[in-house]
This record gives structure tokens, sequence and C-alpha cells, in this order.
């Protein structure tokens, strides 16, 4: 969590240690009466804006409606001019925490 956001770094492993590597955005879904719907998605932009991924820094994200609930976020990450990609894919849980009001993950377990 950044700024009461969640913060997402994409792993570190041999791949990514060696290769350029760029992002075009993120998609962001809630749980939602039991089925994820889709509530952010970044803009789609022209190859030339997509964003650099610098190993231990978060990705680019404007999305500021987050609430205390269970999301999904999926993400693609271009290697190498775009050779080759890799799907990310995460589901947490925001709760606030009764005292600071500030929202933090959970470390329960997801309800799906």
């Amino acid at each position: 969590m950044v700024n009461n956001a969640p913060c997402f770094i994409i792993p570190e492993d041999i791949k990514t240690r060696r290769h350029q590597m760029v992002n075009n955005g993120l998609m962001i879904s809630r749980l939602i009466n039991g089925s994820y719907e889709t509530v952010w998605v970044a803009p789609i932009m022209a190859r030339s804006n997509y964003f650099p991924v610098i190993l231990d820094q978060c990705l680019v994200n404007v999305f500021d409606d987050w609430q205390e609930r269970q999301y999904a976020i999926d993400t693609g990450i271009w290697f190498d001019n775009e050779i080759e990609q890799r799907l990310y894919h995460a589901e947490f849980l925001l709760l606030r925490d009764p005292e600071t009001q500030q929202l933090n993950l959970s470390e329960r377990k997801m309800l799906r």
C-alpha cells in the first residue's frame, strides 16, 4: 500500500532483470454480488506512450476509488519491443482500519 492505495509491482525474476519492459495499463475489477465486474480500465495508448516498468516501483495507476472490498487486477507486460508478453493477475481484499480509517491489504483468505 502506498498513499492509501495498492501498489502493484512486477515480480523480479531472470526474465524481468535482463529485458526492457513496458506496460500499457491495468484493468481493475471488484467482486460485486459474487462475480467480478470491471470498474476501471486504463485508456488504450499508442505504443510510443507505453509506461516503462521499473523493478521495485509501482506500476502507473490513476484509479482513485478504492473502497473496502475484494478486487482483481490484470495487466500485461511487453518485453523487448513487444517480442513477448506476460500477463499478470492478482486478487486481494482491502479492509479499513477502524482506528486510522486507512485501507490495508487483508491477510484473510479470499472470498472466492
